[in-house]
């Protein structure tokens, strides 16, 4: 193979690459993939995918990029499954033939080969996966427009990341209410004891998909190790109504006590008749004592 490195390298010199001239890898939208070889005796690879790490470093940008340069791979830096489709017979000859590199260095360059078709087949599967994840969402939408009694629904569809959740946020939130206020437990009407207790959502999370303030409160632990996905057999309950609702309407100032209520009450009304309606059993909580 003839060696023409030198005479880019040369171009460049007499000619250096303007900002014009420069691929503007940052507008791309996907992922992509540079792979080079140190030994390519074509062109720099290395040093242009290096070049390019640079200018994604520089530019903000939405692509996944992934690059890797090989010590030895010669510029036929091709997955060895592509490499055996295009010549199924005598491949290994002809690689010896074209380039210096893979004569002197066999085993690795075969070796690089082998890691690219593993690169290359897992960028691919991510792509699969990612593709089939943003389909899910769209019939998801679709799924939520035609099942309005289902909050949460396109949670549902796919996994939710444990960490966007931050129950250990509402705790010291309602540390702070324990501070200034004395707080009864929604179902024994006891005051809480900040010693011993649990956040529990009200409507069970399993049907709701969120941590919204206004589902969650203060309950003795031992009531709530039982009640798990169960719902309250009664939502008038007097003293639930010390749960925080987190929409504009709840959360402005000069409502009295029979304001907030009625507020309350009549967001969270048709959320738990809906999760009845979905096969949510009534929690009794005489079983417990």
């Amino acid at each position: 193979m003839i060696n023409s490195r030198k005479l880019f390298d040369d171009s460049e010199k007499a000619h250096p690459i303007t900002e014009d001239e420069m691929i503007k890898i940052e507008k791309i939208h996907g992922t992509l993939l540079l792979i080079g070889a140190e030994d390519d005796v074509l062109w720099d690879t290395a040093k242009y995918i290096r070049r390019m790490e640079l200018r994604m470093k520089d530019h903000p940008h939405t692509c996944r990029l992934e690059s890797v340069i090989y010590e030895h791979a010669t510029h036929f830096v091709f997955p060895e499954s592509m490499l055996k489709t295009m010549l199924p017979i005598g491949s290994r000859i002809f690689m010896k033939l074209a380039f210096q590199a893979a004569r002197k260095y066999p085993k690795e360059c075969r070796s690089a080969r082998m890691d690219i078709d593993c690169r290359v087949r897992n960028a691919v599967a991510k792509w699969k996966n990612r593709k089939d994840t943003d389909k899910k969402w769209t019939e998801g939408g679709n799924m939520v427009f035609n099942n309005p009694e289902v909050p949460g629904l396109v949670y549902k569809l796919a996994p939710m990341d444990e960490k966007i959740r931050k129950l250990p946020h509402v705790r010291k939130l309602w540390e702070g209410i324990f501070d200034v206020c004395e707080v009864k437990d929604v179902f024994t009407g006891k005051p809480v004891n900040t010693k011993q207790y649990d956040i529990d959502h009200f409507i069970p999370w399993s049907f709701v998909m969120n941590d919204e303030l206004w589902n969650l409160m203060p309950m003795d632990s031992s009531l709530n190790s039982s009640k798990k996905g169960f719902l309250s057999g009664n939502l008038s309950l007097k003293y639930n109504l010390h749960s925080i609702w987190a929409v504009r309407e709840l959360y402005t100032f000069g409502k009295n006590r029979q304001e907030f209520c009625h507020i309350l009450e009549k967001n969270m009304q048709p959320v738990y008749d809906s999760a009845r309606r979905q096969g949510y059993e009534i929690w009794n909580r005489d079983k417990v004592q």
